[in-house]
């Protein structure tokens, strides 16, 4: 029986010319995938992701990926949603990158969405034009008071 690996052309005749150049595509395309870790940590987990990057000398090695960021959020009590224009970075990228990565020019840029500012500046109207209209009915009340006299 001839094996599989003969019928696919990865094991060949030496005086056949087609499968030696079969071979030499094979050789140039195909290399073993399988690699190790090269530092201390040897688990697939969320913080250990790795990268097959292929040498110059054409060694197929591992690096590692740095973790993504979730980038800036509102604050969890208003909602924990993403903020528009601006860039999701890690603590140390944060730290040395621009404010105009971090932030957005308005009110409360980097911190809170424009619904959010916009809903604090409708409910602070709000509650100035019902203070307004107490007291002028507290005036309105004192004035009758008055006129009753």
């Amino acid at each position: 029986t001839v094996s599989v690996l003969y019928c696919r052309g990865f094991y060949t005749h030496p005086y056949t010319s087609i499968n030696k150049e079969r071979q030499k595509k094979r050789t140039a395309t195909m290399s073993c995938p399988r690699v190790s870790y090269r530092r201390r940590m040897h688990y697939a987990t969320r913080g250990n992701r790795m990268k097959l990057v292929r040498t110059p000398g054409n060694k197929l090695v591992m690096q590692k990926r740095g973790k993504r960021s979730q980038g800036i959020h509102t604050p969890w009590v208003l909602g924990h949603k993403r903020l528009g224009g601006t860039k999701a970075l890690r603590h140390m990228d944060a730290r040395l990158e621009s404010r105009h990565c971090k932030t957005v020019s308005r009110a409360y840029g980097g911190v809170l969405s424009h619904d959010q500012v916009r809903d604090r500046v409708v409910r602070a109207f709000l509650i100035e034009e019902q203070r307004i209209v107490k007291q002028a009915l507290a005036a309105h009340a004192k004035f009758q008071r008055n006129k009753k006299r």
